[in-house]
């Protein structure tokens, strides 16, 4: 049988991985055994647990057929796991899409996305391949349309703005270091002339965007997949997925005009191989 790659990520964990049962647990261990009876809230946490119905070793939940897994279904899951050891690339240029304006705005948000969106090390998926791979298998693809923010000032409590300003005082060790201040002069009832405003976007597209690159890192994914379940596969025939390289394209219900000439990026997760 002939299937996209995205297709058979469904196949494999909507209909076959499903089929794995959980092992089963032992209720007098989760219990602490015959020596050691739990109460209170550590009893009924316990108990929670045992009635609860788990993932298996797949990430998704069983369900009883009497079947098992196919087989290429298990190595599309295997294929998927060793995806996770690859070190996504981030352009160093990314600042957003143009179907939405940061202005100055553009590199706060683009330092929080990639806070979200990679480790502290900044090598390694917050979220991993494998997990982002299962969820959109189960879920579908997530709605990362972007409504267009608006620029706002931070303001107090009285609905003015607030005023800061950055200064270089001495730190403990007596070196300098640049701190921000309240920037309003209260004795003369204005701003210091150095002073400015904080500006954020409302609603903040950080959500969105760490979206939009996961579903990127997805989409680079898919072909990955298809090159090393090449010859693996017993009855299933992998097809390339026909999705662009920015799938959200095909979930958002609107466009929006083009407002900002930031570079395309798009999450290279490898080099391909050559023809």
């Amino acid at each position: 049988m002939s299937m996209t790659m995205d297709a058979a990520l469904v196949w494999a964990y909507r209909d076959e991985l499903m089929k794995a049962a959980v092992e089963p647990r032992n209720l007098a261990a989760a219990f602490g055994g015959p020596g050691r009876m739990r109460g209170g809230h550590e009893a009924a946490d316990a108990a929670a647990s045992l009635w609860a119905r788990p993932d298996n070793e797949f990430g998704v939940v069983p369900v009883d057929c009497g079947d098992e897994p196919h087989r290429d279904a298990l190595a599309i899951h295997a294929a998927v796991l060793a995806l996770d050891a690859i070190e996504p690339v981030l352009p160093d240029d990314w600042c957003g899409w143009g179907d939405v304006d940061l202005g100055p705005c553009a590199a706060a948000v683009a330092h929080d996305v990639r806070a979200r969106l990679l480790d502290a090390g900044g090598r390694r998926l917050r979220n991993p391949l494998s997990v982002i791979i299962r969820r959109v298998a189960l879920l579908g693809l997530p709605d990362a349309g972007l409504d267009e923010p608006e620029l706002l000032v931070e303001c107090g409590a009285n609905g003015k703005p607030r005023w800061f300003r950055r200064v270089e005082v001495l730190d403990a060790f007596g070196k300098p270091l640049v701190v921000e201040v309240d920037g309003y002069d209260r004795a003369n009832r204005r701003p210091f002339p150095d002073a400015y405003a904080r500006q954020y976007l409302d609603p903040s597209p950080v959500e969105a965007l760490v979206a939009r690159l996961e579903l990127e890192a997805w989409r680079a994914a898919l072909d990955v997949l298809v090159e090393d379940l090449a010859g693996v596969l017993d009855e299933v025939v992998l097809l390339p997925s026909t999705l662009p390289e920015r799938p959200w394209e095909v979930a958002v219900s609107r466009v929006l005009p083009d407002l900002t000439a930031c570079p395309r990026p798009v999450f290279a997760l490898r080099p391909k191989k050559s023809a």
